[in-house]
């Protein structure tokens, strides 16, 4: 796991005790959402946490979706193919 993991989990969602074990899902990149023209980029990983998650700083929203059916929730580009991959 990065050793920067821990602290951007924590300053984003959750406490960074919490924060358990995380595996490299893969690199991933796709249009920006709200920027027309423009490419986003991520390193993804899947995380194990203990406790509850909680949305802080530059997150506006979380919300658990069913990845084979997420209903009439936009995502975003990015998001889209990342749960692709999964």
């Amino acid at each position: 796991m990065p050793r920067c993991l821990p602290r951007h989990a924590h300053r984003a969602l959750i406490p960074f005790d919490w924060l358990v074990e995380a595996k490299l899902l893969g690199r991933f990149e796709a249009p920006a959402a709200n920027e027309p023209g423009h490419t986003v980029r991520a390193a993804t990983y899947l995380a194990k946490v203990e406790g509850e998650v909680a949305v802080r700083a530059e997150i506006e929203e979380m919300v658990w979706i069913d990845i084979a059916a997420p209903g009439d929730i936009r995502l975003a580009p990015l998001m889209r193919v990342v749960l692709a991959a999964l």
